[in-house]
């Protein structure tokens, strides 16, 4: 079917006069710059084993849901909804559930319960199956962690299996203007590939490209964003420092762009209980105004602006407005690197 010649008016008459709305952000500038949550996109996550994509991947679902009173359905074959349930509540109280009372483990939990579902992952499911789910849950957020894990069609070659599964994701997204998150692992050769002689993390494991993920290139083109998370988990002082670069932002003009090469976003693991930067907590968990808990344990949504409550009372730290380098060359000729922390 051919679109009639006046199509897109509106769109054209609200570009115009500036009416575009952005992607919705944290109210955190170093982050918001990069990252930013659209509806109707097929986004993918990629990162070396072991180095926290699925953790960093539910904190930012976290903030985006808890901020703008959305809701996510997760599939995460390989790990227990019970345990991410309880990272996530974590992540809500800035503390172990250990080291908090009865209460308020049941406010949190109600309160993740509230944005967050899980698919069971004691069946085994193709997209398709997933689709379907995802498509009747009445959500706004999806996960499918990782690629991998989905019964796959093996009759179909895997060049074709690939695109079709990017293809069907990309048709979900832009008929139920929902967001996919694809999760993926990356080929044996990314983790063969170590920072050379005279680099000063020589030997150590260096990020993915877009690439390595599994199924090569075709993954990248599909994709609306494309991020990549990376750590060092076996250096002394780097293990807990998780690194996102942002390599493919489709839609600029909506807010979000690439990080510069070599030049991460870099956050602290803070033992799980939410992502700091520069050792900043970049949202305490007592400025969540939505949702918010009655004294019956009832969730209910605060009738208070969305954006506007969240952003006044973080106050974020404005000099952190550049992301810091993980590597500065501090010496006048250029030659020589001399490793800097940024946390010390």
């Amino acid at each position: 079917m051919i679109l009639q010649k006046d199509f897109g008016l509106k769109y054209l008459e609200d570009f115009r006069e500036g009416k575009i709305k952005e992607g919705l952000g944290i109210g955190f500038q170093p982050i918001d710059k990069h990252l930013r949550f659209k509806n109707g996109q097929y986004n993918i996550f990629i990162g070396l084993d072991n180095v926290g994509k699925t953790d960093f991947i539910l904190w930012w679902f976290e903030m985006i849901a808890l901020m703008h009173d959305k809701r996510c359905v997760l599939w995460s074959g390989e790990n227990s909804p019970e345990q991410q349930k309880r990272k996530l509540m974590q992540m809500y109280l800035g503390q172990s559930i250990k080291d908090v009372d009865y209460k308020s483990m049941q406010k949190a939990k109600m309160v993740i319960e509230h944005h967050f579902d899980w698919v069971d992952i004691k069946e085994t499911y193709s997209h398709h199956d997933l689709l379907d789910i995802y498509a009747n849950s009445g959500s706004d957020i999806f996960l499918i962690d990782p690629f991998n894990g989905l019964r796959h069609d093996h009759k179909i070659p895997q060049f074709e299996r690939n695109y079709e599964f990017s293809n069907d994701v990309r048709k979900f997204c832009n008929k139920e203007n929902k967001t996919l998150y694809l999760n993926a692992h990356v080929i044996s050769e990314a983790s063969r590939t170590v920072y050379p002689v005279k680099h000063p993390l020589v030997g150590y494991s260096k990020p993915p490209i877009k690439s390595f993920i599994e199924g090569g290139q075709p993954f990248a083109n599909r994709a609306d964003d494309f991020y990549i998370i990376h750590r060092i988990v076996n250096h002394p002082s780097l293990m807990y420092i998780t690194q996102l670069e942002v390599v493919k932002v489709k839609d600029t003009e909506t807010g979000g762009t690439p990080t510069m090469k070599d030049d991460p976003i870099c956050f602290e693991y803070n033992y799980g209980n939410g992502f700091k930067y520069k050792d900043m907590n970049i949202c305490e968990p007592s400025t969540y105004s939505n949702p918010s808990i009655d004294l019956m344990g009832k969730v209910r949504i605060n009738n208070q602006p969305k954006q506007e409550a969240p952003k006044e009372a973080m106050k974020p730290n404005l000099q952190f407005e550049q992301p810091t380098p993980l590597i500065r060359n501090n010496k006048d000729d250029g030659d020589l690197f001399e490793f800097e922390e940024i946390w010390d």
